[in-house]
């Protein structure tokens, strides 16, 4: 499996907007890590950055909109939502 430069454990949206840019800025790939399902390590960068956004967890919803906002990593049992 590939070696990655860095890897960032992402708290906020802003977090893994930092991170890209960080990436980009510094002509490194960038991979992201999501549920961990991805286990060959294919879409693993060598010597890139990790963005693992298993810290966004959270659902948030606008009635008068009509629309959610669910983050990667959310439990998909909804029942209590």
């Amino acid at each position: 499996m590939p070696a990655h430069r860095f890897i960032v454990n992402a708290a906020t949206v802003n977090d893994v907007l930092v991170a890209v840019q960080f990436a980009a800025n510094h002509g490194l790939k960038v991979s992201a890590r999501g549920t961990g399902h991805q286990l060959s390590g294919i879409a693993i960068p060598a010597n890139g950055v990790l963005v693992n956004m298993a810290g966004l967890n959270a659902i948030s919803a606008d009635v008068a909109a009509r629309t959610a906002t669910v983050q990667v990593r959310t439990n998909p049992d909804l029942k209590g939502f």
